[in-house]
């Protein structure tokens, strides 16, 4: 963690259990608005896991969710200059057995306890992508 602070631009933005279900519930109707696929979903205090099936490039699935959610939450709790750091993590999805292990990872390799106003959302096709 001493690392990641020392390369930061800037300082962290610690997400309030508040701003973390304003962030899951953007990310659930943006998914529903694009017709998405959610796999998995896991919204931490200081970033974000997320599993889709998305019809455009991964850059642009972070970038919309990156910009539905900022807006939200400017008008929820206030503006920020940044909520995010840029760019995200992207890793396209090889195979069947690899979504299941990218959904294990994002629903049982967290830090904090998870909210439970998460929704189930069965489904899980080769072709996602894992963002985070």
């Amino acid at each position: 963690m001493r690392y990641a602070r020392s390369v930061m631009a800037r300082e962290p933005v610690f997400l309030t259990v508040e701003q973390r279900r304003i962030v899951g519930r953007v990310i659930r109707l943006h998914r529903r608005t694009r017709n998405w696929t959610l796999h998995a979903l896991n919204v931490l205090s200081t970033h974000v896991h997320v599993v889709v099936t998305a019809s455009v490039a991964t850059d642009v699935a972070i970038s919309q969710f990156k910009g539905w959610c900022s807006r939200r939450l400017n008008e929820s709790v206030g503006k920020r200059p940044e909520w995010w750091s840029g760019g995200g993590d992207q890793r396209p999805i090889r195979d069947e057995a690899h979504l299941v292990s990218a959904i294990r990872y994002v629903m049982e390799g967290r830090e904090e306890a998870p909210l439970n106003d998460d929704e189930s959302e069965p489904g899980a096709e080769p072709g996602a992508q894992a963002t985070g």
